[in-house]
Parts: C-alpha cells; structure tokens; sequence
C-alpha cells in the first residue's frame, strides 16, 4: 500500500463507510512473519455484512507512500493513509476484508507489510 511504516491502529465496524457485503477475506489469521495479507490465512467465504469492514490508519512520517498496490487498496478514508481495506485474492475477486478477528492485537495482523 506504500505504507513502510505500518500502521497507527486498525479500525473495525467500517469506520470509514459502509462496504459491500461480498467479502473477499474473513477469520483473517496471521502469525506476523507474512510478506503480505494475502499470505495470512483467512476464509474466503464469509458470514459479514457491510458495516462489519476492517479498515487501518498508517503510519506517515519521513517516508512518502508510494501508490496503492493492485492487490490492496485503502477506500473512504479522508487522507490517503487511512480507510477500509479492500483485496484483491489470487483469484481475482475483489472485496473488503471482515473485522471478524481483525485487530491491533490479534495474531500477528499488526506485523503485516502495508508496504506491499
């Protein structure tokens, strides 16, 4: 995402609007050593709706965001580093990612590269 930095604090319950409620992850698991947040494990079927988006704000500082990967994207934030989280799987859908076990704390989630 261009974010080197990572991030200040992840968002649950769609802080930053409503999403579709075509989930592209769910039960989103990672141990922290992941390259990406595709490379976490997850569900790709999901039981969310769309006040249930996961979202982050990212750290910025010295360091200018580079654009937003094909693969991830931040969307209705009201600066470039913060917003829902939307993926972009291997196969090809596209959608947001469920809060469902997605936060600060929770599995290795903080330690994943925003960068990418």
């Amino acid at each position: 995402m261009g974010f080197p930095l990572g991030a200040v604090r992840f968002t649950r319950e769609s802080e930053f609007g409503s999403v579709s409620s075509d989930f592209a992850m769910d039960t989103v698991r990672c141990e922290g050593d992941e390259v990406s947040l595709l490379n976490c494990s997850f569900d790709s079927s999901d039981d969310c709706g769309s006040s249930e988006g996961a979202g982050v704000v990212c750290k910025t500082g010295s360091t200018t965001p580079t654009t937003q990967s094909n693969t991830l994207r931040l969307v209705g934030g009201s600066a470039s580093n913060e917003g829902n989280l939307i993926i972009t799987r291997p196969d090809g859908f596209t959608g947001p990612v469920c809060d469902d076990t997605f936060n600060h704390g929770d599995n290795g989630i903080r330690q994943v590269n925003l960068a990418s």
